[in-house]
């Protein structure tokens, strides 16, 4: 699997899961997690976001109360807690101040400095904070099979009284931790929906030009798939109880033949090849009609179980019916 699809798989198997197994998150894992959030950028550089490892029953129950009484979240095994640092305003560099206004609009932003509390701008403008780097957490999380959920839903100053933090440290979202105990996942809006071309009127016609991202597509082998067909085979090879030829090179057919591969996300998951036969009992056992013969037929066994054999079976069929082969 090249680094690309490893990075693909993790966006997709992250999903908010808000049921969780028991079992502790080994220290290396967490280790791992909470590195990948160190290097995710921020604003300026600042780095003003700040991670709380809490795996404190008690204190995961009080979070679920700050939480609006989402209990599930104390089934977590760990819970991190997303903070950041605030900065007093008489403290933001000019530049600082000159993004601000260009961002929100001169007068959006002077209204803000000149409200009564200034600590209520610095408490609403470090919400982003730990955004970008909360994500991070999600993505490594996933990529070690580990499933999370984003809390924004909370009382940030109840959250910040339970840690004890400083006046000038908030925490402003909650990420529980988990392996997952459930398997649901929530339908997401087409591309086209999320997207424009260069204006609001104008639709971005790629969106509609390629398969979306976690949907399996059956196609053609291609000469360009020879060496992932290779690896997939492999793959398949090695556990399977078929008396099996090494293949160094894709094999390559006489009479018509279909050469099928099931892509998923970008990635050869499955494989079929089927030859009709040019003459009855050629290959298969009919001496009174021509028969379709399967040579190759495989799914890795990390996708096995979601049906790709079966509607690859279905495809072959419905292609040797269109030939008048039984």
């Amino acid at each position: 699997m090249k680094p690309s699809e490893y990075l693909f798989t993790a966006l997709y198997n992250r999903r908010s899961v808000r049921h969780f197994q028991p079992d502790p998150i080994a220290p290396e894992v967490l280790h791992r997690i909470l590195e990948a959030a160190r290097w995710a950028p921020s604003g300026g550089n600042a780095q003003a976001h700040i991670f709380g490892i809490v795996t404190d029953e008690d204190k995961n129950r009080a979070l679920a109360q700050a939480a609006g009484g989402q209990m599930w979240i104390a089934e977590a095994p760990v819970v991190i807690a997303c903070c950041a640092r605030l900065y007093k305003p008489e403290e933001e560099s000019e530049f600082s101040q000159e993004v601000n206004r260009l961002r929100w609009g001169r007068e959006a932003y002077e209204w803000f400095r000149t409200c009564p509390n200034p600590y209520h701008m610095a408490l609403l403008f470090m919400n982003s904070a730990p955004l970008i780097a909360g994500a991070h957490i999600q993505l490594a999380a996933a990529a070690h099979g580990i499933g999370s959920c984003w809390i924004g839903y909370l009382d940030i100053a109840k959250a910040s009284e339970i840690f004890q933090l400083p006046e000038d440290v908030r925490c402003y979202f909650l990420i529980p931790l988990g392996y997952p105990a459930e398997e649901k996942r929530r339908p997401r809006k087409p591309l086209s929906e999320l997207t424009f071309h260069d204006a609001w009127d104008q639709s971005w016609d790629v969106a509609m030009a390629y398969p979306p991202f976690g949907q399996l597509v059956l196609r053609p082998y291609r000469p360009a798939d020879e060496e992932a067909w290779l690896a997939t085979w492999a793959q398949v090879a090695v556990t399977s109880r078929a008396w099996i030829v090494l293949h160094h090179r894709k094999p390559t057919y006489k009479g018509e033949a279909l050469e099928l591969v099931a892509e998923y996300n970008g990635e050869i998951v499955g494989f079929m090849d089927v030859e009709i036969e040019s003459r009855p009992g050629e290959l298969g056992y009919a001496e009174d009609s021509c028969c379709g013969f399967v040579w190759e037929f495989g799914v890795r066994t990390d996708h096995q179980g979601q049906g790709i054999a079966k509607r690859m079976l279905v495809a072959a069929q419905e292609w040797l019916s269109a030939r008048n082969i039984n």
